[in-house]
């Protein structure tokens, strides 16, 4: 595997793996709530008090509105407790459970021989590979957390350096 290609496709991987970890946790929210409501037997008699009236008008119709609630009430707790089809939410979690694994196990190698550099060539490879700064940038970054400024045939030295230590952690050189 090509250590630049890696390195490019490291951000965008660990971006992925973010939208990914929030879209699980979606669908888990909503199994969670299309599993049924719990409800007390309060609050949902709160909730139809304060629901519209049902038209009345003929004379064995139940006028009193406490009456209708108390004869809707049963019906209504059966309602809100009887879960709803969710075996499609657990197909989408294991999609992204199966991709979420292949991106990690292709992002963490990276990370950990990102550990494996010092400080110097940690800067210039996630800056330059990852970041996709400019060489400029990179040099102005280097005298900001070093104190001197760096030529752009040092950077490209050291990063040189760097990629033959990170093929030597990954063990592909």
């Amino acid at each position: 595997m090509n250590i630049e290609k890696c390195l490019r496709e490291y951000r965008e991987k660990t971006a992925r793996i973010a939208v990914i970890e929030l879209e699980m946790e979606g669908l888990k929210d909503e199994i969670i709530k299309s599993t049924g409501i719990i409800e007390t037997d309060d609050e949902t008699i709160e909730g139809m008090m304060f629901g519209r009236s049902e038209g009345g008008g003929g004379s064995n119709e139940v006028t009193s509105k406490t009456e209708r609630v108390a004869l809707k009430f049963r019906d209504e707790q059966d309602r809100l407790g009887k879960p709803q089809e969710v075996s499609y939410l657990y197909d989408e979690i294991r999609k992204r459970q199966g991709e979420l694994k292949r991106l990690i196990d292709e992002t963490k190698p990276i990370e950990l021989a990102l550990e494996g550099l010092n400080p110097k060539e940690k800067l210039i490879i996630v800056d330059h590979c990852v970041e996709n700064y400019s060489w400029h940038e990179v040099a102005t970054k280097w005298e900001k957390s070093f104190g001197y400024y760096v030529a752009e045939r040092t950077c490209k030295n050291i990063k040189s350096q760097a990629y033959d230590k990170l093929k030597r952690i990954l063990g592909k050189g």
